[in-house]
């Protein structure tokens, strides 16, 4: 009975080490280095001009609550999708980083929205669904922008805008920031 207790534990702690290998849950703390980019570079016709390559994704565990639906929300990063062929570009990095950092305004706005939606006393789950794909969207839409206008980190004063328009964002929506107990499930 003790071996297997041990054995059991020795997995969960591997389970939990391995999965911190694959991914890194976004938090105010911690930002991105090139060391986190450990996938493969693509070399598929439509990333033949691309230097790095974020690869993320939210999350979302859904629950019920007090008898609402709710959703713990996670802005991760993807290392092992995630690539680089520049490993000495500072803005490059930072550019990269400001990705992530979208994908956690997006998670804010999602559980804001969630928040919102339970406020009100909205039980259909179907409402919160169409929230969260709503929200998947634009986000899509808004990284795709975010390349577009900065020319993948290229145009240095487009960039410093974008960098100052996705702090504000972050910064209005501080009351819904990842905490660590979003990652620990």
């Amino acid at each position: 009975m003790r071996l297997l207790l041990l054995l059991l534990i020795f997995y969960c702690l591997w389970a939990s080490d391995n999965n911190s290998v694959n991914s890194i849950c976004w938090s105010e703390n911690y930002k991105l280095t090139w060391r986190d980019f450990k996938g493969v570079p693509d070399t598929t016709t439509s990333f033949v001009n691309m230097k790095a390559a974020t690869a993320y994704q939210l999350k979302r565990d859904y629950l019920i609550e007090s008898g609402f639906p709710s959703y713990r929300i996670k802005a991760v990063f993807q290392r092992q999708k995630s690539w680089t062929r520049d490993t000495l570009s500072i803005d490059l990095l930072s550019h990269e980083q400001r990705h992530f950092d979208i994908v956690e305004l997006y998670a804010r706005k999602m559980r804001e929205g969630v928040s919102r939606l339970r406020l009100n006393k909205i039980r259909e789950e179907q409402r919160y669904a169409e929230l969260i794909a709503t929200s998947l969207k634009e986000l899509k839409a808004y990284q795709r922008e975010y390349d577009k206008e900065t020319q993948n980190g290229v145009i240095d004063f487009i960039q410093t805008e974008w960098d100052s328009k996705i702090t504000k964002q972050l910064r209005a929506l501080e009351k819904y920031k990842s905490i660590s107990e979003d990652c620990e499930k």
